[in-house]
């Protein structure tokens, strides 16, 4: 028996690495469902028997999640319903019951995504048939999770994956692989932000003599700079590179952290001149390819968990989403006022004490934040966002996450004692 279970494990393997050959397709399949997905579209999936289940299992990997925690991408399996199956396979014919319901609920711009471990006709796998035709009349685009049996059914889909083998056990296998590859992919590219831009160019004349021969952000509070412990929060928030933007005793944080700090890429854009804080993010555009990102001023302590903030901008559609909090220094906070949704609806700036809502120096950015931003010296919110909020979408999420500004003795003082009481950790 257990050289039966090995011969078996090694088919299955063998047959995995066959399908390396089908990685172009996986890759367009991928980028096929993101689209839809980002388009307001729905992945629908339908099969028979095990493909049944294969499909259900994918749908719920889309709506619930995959790896982690994320908000819901629409799919439907189309193989639950037992009162449609039952009702269309009563009345108009098994081969109808995913047709029909295809009819019903598919949008144009939808991707449909049928499974089938054998070939189609109208003899055979009828319903997978007038489920792939049923989707092409209203205009969704079809994945065909199918095998070297499948020589019809690969002609009538937008992109067939047919696994390379006859084995019906094995194709199951493959086809279950392939589909969490693309969960996978799909859940990274749309939701994980990987890279953070920091400000760290500020001078810091309010805490002179600290800031003598380093700059603001490397301060000390309990023993590590203000910059560690920002980039300890990014790294539990999944950041894998951050690109820090600098001018004044640049040096010290480039000798400090390296080009690798605790599995973070180190990247660094020196500023010849201070370009004001959208300068400096303007001057880093060229390290910034992905569509979102994370922006901090590199004078904030916190230990903020960013998933929640992330998952609202990517809902909301933001270009920027600002992290807010209800600041006790409105004064000299960037307050603005906000609707039900988080919409930017008056942006108030410092000089008053009513209302509360203060900027806390983070950012989400859309890169199509770069349109706006001039590259001569500017401030990222006077300048650009409090220009643009009325005609763009700009979001502010509030959050009662621990952020501390520390530009002044005073601060620095009450932060160091709230990390002795166990305020932050």
């Amino acid at each position: 028996m257990k050289e039966k279970i090995i011969n078996l494990l090694e088919e299955s393997k063998e047959c995995k690495e066959k399908c390396k050959v089908l990685a172009s397709s996986i890759e367009e399949a991928s980028e096929m469902i993101i689209k839809c997905f980002k388009d307001g579209g729905k992945v629908i999936l339908f099969g028979n028997g095990g493909s049944a289940a294969q499909a259900q299992h994918i749908a719920a990997e889309f709506v619930n999640k995959f790896n982690f925690d994320r908000n819901a991408l629409p799919a439907i399996s189309l193989t639950t319903d037992t009162s449609n199956l039952t009702a269309i396979g009563n009345d108009s014919g098994y081969e109808h019951v995913f047709g029909r319901q295809i009819e019903a609920l598919a949008n144009e711009g939808d991707v449909v995504i049928a499974f089938t471990t054998s070939d189609v006709s109208d003899n055979h796998s009828a319903n997978i048939k007038k489920g792939i035709e049923a989707a092409k009349k209203k205009n969704c685009k079809t994945i065909g999770m199918f095998s070297e049996k499948s020589m019809e059914a690969s002609k009538i889909t937008n992109i067939p994956i047919c696994v390379p083998s006859k084995s019906t056990p094995r194709i199951q296998e493959a086809h279950i692989t392939i589909l969490h590859i693309i969960c996978d992919i799909v859940e990274e590219r749309i939701f994980k932000v990987k890279k953070a831009l920091i400000l760290a160019g500020g001078r810091g004349e309010r805490l002179i003599p600290l800031t003598n021969e380093i700059p603001k952000p490397m301060v000390k509070i309990c023993g590590k700079p203000v910059l560690e412990w920002q980039l300890e929060a990014l790294k539990n928030g999944g950041i894998e590179e951050a690109v820090i933007c600098g001018h004044y005793k640049f040096d010290a944080i480039k000798d400090y952290f390296g080009n690798e700090w605790n599995g973070i890429k180190m990247v660094y854009v020196y500023e010849k001149e201070p370009l004001g804080t959208g300068g400096a993010i303007k001057n880093a555009e060229e390290h910034f390819e992905d569509e979102d990102f994370v922006v901090f001023n590199g004078d904030i302590m916190t230990n903020i968990d960013l998933r929640d903030a992330i998952n609202f901008h990517k809902k909301t559609r933001s270009i920027c989403t600002l992290i807010m909090r209800n600041t006790d220094h409105p004064h000299d906070s960037n307050v603005l006022e906000l609707d039900d949704e988080g919409r930017v609806v008056k942006c108030i700036g410092k000089g008053q004490t009513e209302v509360r809502t203060g900027h806390t120096g983070f950012f989400i950015f859309n890169k199509k934040m770069f349109d706006f931003i001039p590259k001569e010296n500017n401030n990222i919110e006077k300048d650009v966002i409090f220009n643009i909020y009325k005609d763009q979408n700009i979001r502010g999420f509030v959050t009662d996450q621990y952020t501390r500004d520390m530009g002044t003795f005073d601060r620095l003082q009450k932060i160091e004692k709230e990390i002795m009481d166990g305020v932050i950790s």
